[in-house]
């Protein structure tokens, strides 16, 4: 690692190595960026800022087992970080977050580099409006948030825990803890989201009327012969091809689709520690060529469209969209159209059957990836509460900014409705 030069005399204080630290990440300087982070964590051991900035690095440079034990030291000293915005807070809200399996890494961003916790959780960036609120994002491992007496005053639990599959023993605990703290009003109830992985979904979704939730069994990561594959696939009805996916993921880079048993033997044999899904693959093209994706927020009850992507794989993606939407008009149309009036682009019958999702599923806040079939059913691809809220996209497409906006204003009015103790 590159050794920086002593610094000059007189700019040896947190906040100025700081700026100088902020600098070289976004600079892309990951080297000098660790040793000034690293020499804040020494010596200001309970700015868990700090720590988790040096977790993240070493976690880029691939010394895994060190970010870890810096990520659990730092926790273990202090679990949490204040998020203040400007002026008198209209209340104080702890944000959990589990570290049973999640972790922090660094992230590419039009400027440079940033830190984010990658597993596990729901980001607030976009949903909690920091002028208004004072954040306690708490780190939940081991049993801390159950014997912590160092927890600052709060006024609502937002429970940012997502991935059942990734944090099951932090929802427990987090579920011990509002058992313990009964009057304070909460967001994600996590029971409701331990209810919430892939496989569980098709049990209890497939059997609603009009919905067809695509078959999704796991399977343990090992090595399995061709004819142990060969049976599994045959006895859970499978036919080729069909979807592989790590469990405890979210993004594509952990999807994939196999064509044969071959093909399925040398994808299990990938490290995956918490497993794979299989989930059968159904296809319903688009206007007869293509491939589409709607997402809807849940927010208190109620439905926020969020994107309507079209596109010519079947790993419909949204990096695609600023060449292959952009350069069709009647996509951008559509997209539109679904964004301004949801309820007549997909139909009255339609949109009520998405809509009672919620009944079933209990959540304040969650997600779902569906599409509409030929035949009239709503096809979901899956549904969590682990689905990222952003602006990023309608940077390129501005005409999405407004509705952007509605699920911020709408999450941030679900907080003053719990706050206020009334039921959304």
């Amino acid at each position: 690692m590159k050794q920086l030069k002593p610094l000059p005399k007189g700019i040896n204080q947190p906040a100025v190595l700081e700026r100088l630290a902020k600098l070289h990440l976004r600079q892309g300087k990951i080297g000098e960026a660790l040793v000034l982070y690293s020499d804040l964590a020494r010596k200001y051991p309970i700015e868990l800022n700090y720590q988790l900035h040096v977790s993240a690095l070493l976690h880029f440079l691939g010394k895994y087992e060190e970010a870890r034990r810096i990520l659990e030291s730092g926790v273990s000293s202090r679990p949490y970080t204040l998020k203040v915005g400007k002026g008198e807070p209209e209340a104080r809200i702890l944000r959990l977050r589990g570290i049973q399996n999640g972790f922090f890494n660094l992230v590419k961003k039009r400027k440079g580099y940033t830190i984010k916790m990658t597993g596990g959780g729901f980001s607030n960036s976009y949903l909690i409006d920091p002028g208004r609120y004072l954040s306690i994002n708490y780190l939940v491992h081991d049993g801390n948030l159950l014997k912590d007496e160092r927890i600052p005053p709060f006024d609502i639990i937002v429970n940012a825990i997502a991935d059942p599959d990734i944090e099951g023993d932090s929802l427990n605990i987090v579920s011990d803890f509002i058992a313990n703290n009964p009057d304070f009003p909460l967001i994600n109830a996590p029971e409701q989201v331990i209810q919430t992985t892939r496989d569980n979904n098709y049990r209890r979704l497939n059997a609603i009327e009009g919905i067809i939730f695509p078959r999704t069994v796991r399977l343990s990561s090992k090595e399995y012969s061709l004819k142990v594959l060969e049976t599994f696939v045959s006895l859970n009805h499978f036919d080729f091809p069909f979807l592989v996916r790590e469990a405890g993921t979210q993004t594509g880079k952990s999807f994939a689709m196999v064509d044969t048993l071959e093909e399925l033997q040398e994808r299990l044999e990938k490290p995956a520690p918490h497993g794979f899904y299989l989930i059968e693959y159904i296809e319903d093209l688009f206007r007869g060529e293509y491939f589409r994706k709607m997402r809807f927020f849940f927010i208190d009850g109620f439905l926020y469209p969020v994107v309507c992507h079209i596109d010519q794989i079947w790993n419909v993606h949204g990096s695609n969209r600023k060449e292959f939407m952009a350069a069709h008009d009647w996509m951008l149309d559509e997209e539109k159209n679904f964004l301004s009036d949801p309820r007549s682009y997909l139909g009255e019958e339609i949109y009520s059957r998405i809509a009672a999702l919620h009944e079933h599923v209990g959540l304040d806040f969650f997600g779902v990836d569906f599409t509409v079939t030929g035949k009239g059913d709503v096809l979901i691809y899956e549904l969590n509460p682990a689905m990222r809220h952003s602006f990023d996209h309608a940077r390129n497409f501005p005409y999405m900014n407004a509705h952007m906006q509605d699920i911020t204003d709408a999450f941030n009015d679900m907080v003053q409705t719990r706050l206020a103790g009334k039921k959304g």
